[in-house]
């Protein structure tokens, strides 16, 4: 193991956020490919490795399994059509039955568990959870079909304008989102608020947005960081929004679920075939499930807030610590236990500063420290300097075009330097991001594609956005005045 961590092994970037995921996160995604890797029988549908790293604020796979993945899927969709389509549905099962599982945490008493209790009890917990990782990085390796999508429009429909709206549609997921019914709700509540004159100081109001953080509050996760949002979230959201109109953004998105539902009799009016129709039919359930995938990840970690407190009181540690720890640390100190000790500490501390999480050939290393300085100096490549440029090209994502200044968001913190009509720029957005989007004007993601989680947002809220724009977080910085041109994928930096 020591010896191989150090060779090249021809990794590729597949995600990149801008920031390391916590260590728990790590360990969990990589337990289920684990766990996933010694089954005798092979299905199709997961992505299969045994090769897996974070570092630098993305996530690597080996080249050559990506790509015998994307050769596996297009050979068996040749074969037999809608097998992708039919993996989506399996992966929305897993989904919601760890969904499911998640209900249940609130309810266990695991102050009356043992150590021993406590640390069986991990095994079904990560099992239920793990298992969506199986199926979570393929919508990342079929973003060409997206493109193919597209490819037919343009084929069928000449009008640029008409072009947009039918890709909108037919990209849009199966079954509203929790973020798009939050975003309804929330438009809603506002329209209540000014049709009625309720102060925003009334007990009236209070009742209002405590009903609307019962049914979200856990959208404000950012998988174990973060936290459900709270009253004052949604006050300033309110007070933002009370700007608009709200009877036209609910319109809006009334017409648009309208559209979704009836986008076969749409598509029957362009003449798609049986093979396009499936096609539209598996990007749907791709796109739902992609949605899903982070809002039961928000969901899981919102439910298992009781365990975790459990497991921070047990091992002596803050939820900071307890998340810079993977499972076999946290189950080997509680069947020791004891709290943990002053040595492991200060590999904790040195986590908070940097580290890289590796799983090679099914072996799990976690490093920090020197041995991370040394990891960097024999394996990771070094970037060239960004250049100044004034020009940045992508791909369009969602038409339109802005002028703004940029607004920088790497996490959740960056949130509030969003103002309205500002440029949000990100290495890749999430659902917890909602707020921030909708007071921006454009949107800019280094990665994604056309069903990235940028692109399907900007579509929603019918604001212009740019993907795959390489180094825009560094090229760009907060304050600079930009225009976004998002029909031809083009970002122009004035000053």
């Amino acid at each position: 193991m020591n010896k191989i961590i150090f060779e090249k092994l021809g990794w590729e970037e597949a995600t990149r956020k801008g920031v390391n995921f916590e260590i728990l996160l790590m360990s969990l995604v990589c337990y289920g490919w684990r766990q996933w890797n010694t089954k005798k029988k092979r299905y199709f549908g997961p992505f299969y490795t045994r090769y897996y790293r974070q570092i630098d604020g993305h996530r690597d796979i080996l080249k050559k399994d990506i790509s015998q993945f994307i050769r596996q899927v297009k050979e068996r969709e040749r074969q037999r059509p809608g097998s992708i389509y039919r993996s989506y549905r399996d992966f929305s099962k897993v989904l919601l039955a760890a969904e499911k599982f998640a209900t249940v945490l609130p309810r266990l008493n695991f102050s009356q568990y043992s150590n021993q209790e406590l640390a069986k009890f991990l095994t079904p917990y990560a099992n239920a959870i793990s298992k969506t990782i199986w199926y979570d990085y393929n919508y990342v390796f079929l973003q060409h079909l997206g493109q193919d999508l597209y490819q037919i429009i343009r084929v069928k429909i000449a009008d640029l304008k008409k072009q947009s709206e039918l890709f909108d549609i037919f990209t849009l997921a199966r079954q509203s989102s929790m973020v798009q019914q939050e975003q309804k709700a929330i438009l809603q509540l506002v329209r209540k608020i000014k049709e009625q004159s309720i102060s925003l100081n009334s007990q009236k109001a209070n009742q209002l947005i405590s009903r609307h953080l019962k049914q979200f509050a856990y959208l404000g996760y950012f998988y174990f960081r973060g936290r459900p949002w709270v009253k004052s979230d949604i006050l300033n959201r309110l007070k933002s929004l009370s700007k608009i109109n709200p009877a036209e953004k609910i319109s809006k998105l009334s017409i648009a679920e309208k559209n979704n539902k009836n986008w076969q009799t749409l598509a029957k009016q362009y003449s798609f075939d049986k093979k396009e129709l499936l096609l539209i039919k598996t990007i749907k359930e791709m796109t739902y499930c992609t949605n899903l995938f982070d809002e039961v990840w928000s969901y899981w970690v919102w439910k298992s807030e009781r365990l975790l407190s459990e497991l921070q009181d047990r091992l002596k540690v803050s939820k900071k610590e307890l998340i810079e720890m993977d499972l076999p640390e946290i189950n080997n100190f509680l069947l020791l236990g004891r709290p943990i000790d002053a040595k492991f500490k200060k590999i904790i501390r040195q986590r908070f500063k940097d580290s890289a999480y590796l799983m090679i050939n099914n072996q799990i290393r976690i490093l920090s420290g020197e041995q991370l300085k040394h990891y960097r100096q024999k394996v990771i490549d070094s970037v060239s300097a960004v250049k100044k440029v004034k020009i940045l090209k992508g791909q369009p994502a969602s038409a339109g075009s802005a002028k703004g200044r940029v607004a920088l968001v790497f996490g959740i913190s960056d949130l509030k330097k969003v103002k309205k009509g500002d440029i949000l720029v990100s290495k890749a957005t999430l659902p917890s991001f909602m707020p921030a989007m909708e007071r921006a004007s454009a949107i800019i993601a280094e990665v994604g594609g056309l069903l990235s989680h940028a692109a399907i947002v900007s579509r929603e809220l019918k604001i212009p956005c740019v993907v795959g724009i390489k180094f825009a977080t560094k090229v760009l910085k907060d304050g600079d005045l930009v225009e976004v041109d998002a029909n031809k994928g083009v970002v122009r930096k004035l000053k």
